[in-house]
């Protein structure tokens, strides 16, 4: 699988989460296991995610309670190896989720090749 694949998944499966105001996009469980599959080898890492509660109208809002993260990069690894360990990370945290309130839960990601991580902006002091 791709990239490519990961970002179909998004945009034919994907919920919208303009009404929140966010430009990002929610997956189902079953899709968003299906996505993080997708990134498998392509060299893109899942920075972290949360679930995304919808209410009976379709309004959606986050699960604060439900954010995870991946731990940072450290050159003592490779890049691909740091990749599949923050792909194990997301698929053991969306096949566990759970929340009795709201069973379909969905998920949005944050992801980024490694030339996107190096570039990211580092906390200071």
């Amino acid at each position: 699988m791709s990239e490519k694949e990961f970002r179909k998944i998004f945009s034919q499966r994907g919920k919208s989460l303009r009404a929140m105001g966010s430009p990002e996009w929610a997956l189902s469980k079953e899709d968003a296991l299906q996505a993080i599959a997708s990134l498998r080898g392509s060299g893109r890492a899942i920075l972290g995610g949360q679930a995304v509660l919808f209410d009976a109208d379709g309004r959606p809002s986050y699960d604060l309670t439900a954010i995870w993260t991946s731990p940072r990069f450290d050159a003592t690894s490779s890049w691909q190896s740091f990749a599949s360990r923050t792909h194990n990370l997301a698929e053991n945290y969306v096949s566990n989720y759970r929340d009795p309130e709201h069973p379909e839960s969905y998920f949005a990601f944050s992801t980024a090749s490694e030339e996107q991580y190096r570039n990211l902006p580092t906390k200071k002091g």
